[in-house]
């Protein structure tokens, strides 16, 4: 579980500008007029007008993050009738380590999408768009 935490998340964004075109770039600040990124060649700005949609990182670890939360503090309040019979019963380590584990998930994937928005909202400039 703790392989998917450090992993399951990675900090770049999909970029898809008005050509259809898709870039997995990080975002590292804005302007109102662009968005700068992380290139190859270093910091790189495409302008705004260029820019069709942004998928920010994070939204998927946090997403099954607050699955395995959920799933883990359900599992928490059953085990006091846990009787051992049922397939579902992994004991208090079992429950709280998953519960543990949803919650360090859906805290790093919120602050990596968090991040990102921020990163590509200048303060001048509206909100870009996010399939989010």
């Amino acid at each position: 579980m703790l392989a998917v935490t450090s992993v399951g998340c990675g900090t770049t964004a999909t970029i898809t500008s008005r050509d259809g075109s898709r870039y997995e770039l990080a975002i590292l600040r804005s302007t109102p007029d662009a968005v700068v990124v992380d290139s190859r060649d270093g910091a790189r700005a495409i302008p705004r007008d260029q820019i069709r949609d942004i998928d920010h990182p994070g939204n998927v670890l946090e997403t099954a993050g607050a699955v395995l939360l959920l799933l883990g503090a359900a599992t928490l309040l059953r085990q006091p009738a846990c009787d051992g019979r049922s397939n579902f019963c992994v004991g208090w380590a079992g429950a709280a380590g998953l519960a543990g584990a949803g919650l360090t998930m859906t805290v790093v994937g919120g602050l990596t999408w968090t991040r990102s928005v921020r990163a590509a909202t200048a303060p001048d400039a509206p909100a870009p768009a996010s399939n989010f």
